[in-house]
This record gives structure tokens, C-alpha cells and sequence, in this order.
């Protein structure tokens, strides 16, 4: 490389810098005079757990039904544009809704015999939510509150049998004394509703175009949703027990997503 060469690489690389320089220095100057709002699009997965609390009238016998059959798994899909501070999110949910009991028969023999049933059903659900950012800690972690209505139906991919009939057991002990039971029962469920829905969200954007996200959602809605009502005999009793249980959608909804941002632009605005 002769002196000539060299000059010229030695101006390229000078002028390089220079260029590299103004514009750290323009972005410097953007950043302290300008603010911006970010805006993007997302799609999000979701899987989570949901709580509802059935409402239970009956014979002093009967109880709830077990928690492990009223808290449920549900997944799905949502979708979103958000611009600054505020978000609008839309798509589809499942949503379990379950109601039962159990009840402690007295038999003869001195032992208590446990009887019980669930009923639930699956629905699908379709939220419309508006988010909006209540705090933000560093450029990572953000904390938002929502709000907004879901519109819930069922889909008859699995069709129930009869709303109305009986169900009974026999068992014969080992002494040879037979022992039955008798449920006469009517169960009935809505196939479509609306719920009113408030929520907690936090977010944690580990990169421009991948945000974590913890939601705990409440809905509101006072209607009885799924009723089963049932009529108990047994052998030992001539006593009739009832009892009614009612599913609502009223419960908690702890959600886990994985959230991906895109066509991500950032607005800028003078101070």
C-alpha cells in the first residue's frame, strides 16, 4: 500500500466517524427534546387456570364439590394493537364453568356413605379488553389495569344427553345386606351469555418483540349460569334429600401468555 492508498483510507475512515458521531449525536438530541409513543401489533397464546364459586342450597348433609373439579384449565389466542399507554385486545378463550355437590348418606351400619356429582361445560369465549398502563418500572417491567366485556357461547361439539333423569347404585356389603341409592335430577345450562370482566396485567418485555405476561382476571356476571338440581333416596332412609347448585361465571381467571410484538415504530413528539 503506498502513501497515496493510505491517506485515502486514513480520510474514509475519519469521515466514518464522523458520521457515526452526528448521528449518536442527533438521537441524543431527539431523545432530549422529543418524546415518543411506542405502537405495535400482537398475537399472544395464553394457558391459565379459572375459578368459579358455585352456589350450593340444600339439606345440611350436602357440601360443595370437591376444589380440585371447580378450578379448570383454559387456553387460547388473543390479539391486539396498542399505542402509548392504552391497548385494545380481542380473541378467543375457552372458558369452564362447573357446579356440583357431595353429600354424606347415614346408613344403618354407622359409616356415612359420600354421593356426589359435577356438572360442567366448556364454553367459548370472545373478550374485548381495553388496557391501560398504570406504572412502569425501568424500560422492562409494566404494570396495567383492564377492563371490558366478554360475549361467552357454547358449541354443541359435544352434546349432553337428557336435561332431566335418573341415576342410582347397589352394592351388597360383605355380610350380604344390599344397600341402593336413588338421584332423580334436572340440569340446565344457558348457551349463550355476556360477562362484564376487570383485570390486573403485568408485562415483562425481555426484547423489543417479546413481552411475558401474568394477567388475573375477575369476571362479573350474578346469573346462574348451569343449575343441577337433584332428589336423593336410599335404602337406609326414608328421608328425601335435596339439593340445587348453581355455576356462575364469577370467578378468577390467572392467565400466563407469551407475547409477540410486531411492526414495532416508535412516534415522536416535541417536549
Amino acid at each position: 500500500m503506498n502513501k497515496v492508498q493510505a491517506c485515502i483510507l486514513f480520510l474514509v475512515l475519519t469521515l466514518s466517524l464522523q458520521i457515526a458521531y452526528c448521528q449518536n449525536a442527533f438521537q441524543d438530541s431527539l431523545v432530549a427534546n422529543f418524546k415518543y409513543k411506542e405502537s405495535f401489533y400482537y398475537v399472544k397464546p395464553v394457558f391459565g387456570l379459572i375459578y368459579n364459586r358455585p352456589d350450593l342450597d340444600g339439606n345440611s348433609q350436602f357440601m360443595h364439590t370437591y376444589n380440585s373439579a371447580l378450578v379448570n384449565t383454559n387456553k387460547g389466542l388473543l390479539a391486539g394493537y396498542s399505542y402509548g399507554k392504552v391497548a385494545l385486545e380481542f380473541g378467543v378463550i375457552d372458558l369452564p364453568i362447573a357446579t356440583g355437590y357431595r353429600v354424606a348418606l347415614e346408613r344403618a351400619s354407622g359409616r356415612d356413605q359420600i354421593l356426589g356429582h359435577t356438572f360442567r361445560v366448556r364454553y367459548y369465549s370472545f373478550p374485548l379488553l381495553f388496557h391501560y398502563t398504570l406504572y412502569e418500572v425501568g424500560r422492562r417491567l409494566t404494570v396495567k389495569s383492564s377492563a371490558g366485556i366478554i360475549f361467552i357461547r357454547y358449541f354443541n361439539f359435544i352434546r349432553f344427553g337428557n336435561n332431566a333423569g335418573t341415576a342410582g347404585i347397589t352394592a351388597t356389603t360383605p355380610d350380604g345386606v344390599t344397600w341402593w341409592s336413588r338421584t332423580d335430577y334436572v340440569r340446565n345450562y344457558r348457551e349463550s351469555f355476556r360477562s362484564g370482566i376487570l383485570g390486573v396485567d403485568l408485562q415483562y418485555r425481555a426484547h423489543k418483540n417479546i413481552t411475558f405476561n401474568l394477567q388475573a382476571n375477575k369476571l362479573i356476571n350474578p346469573q346462574d349460569i348451569l343449575t343441577y338440581n337433584a332428589s336423593i333416596t336410599h335404602s337406609d332412609s326414608p328421608e328425601v334429600y335435596k339439593v340445587k347448585t348453581s355455576g356462575k361465571a364469577n370467578g378468577v381467571n390467572l392467565t400466563l401468555g407469551v407475547q409477540y410484538n410486531f411492526q414495532v415504530r416508535k412516534v415522536y413528539k416535541e417536549k
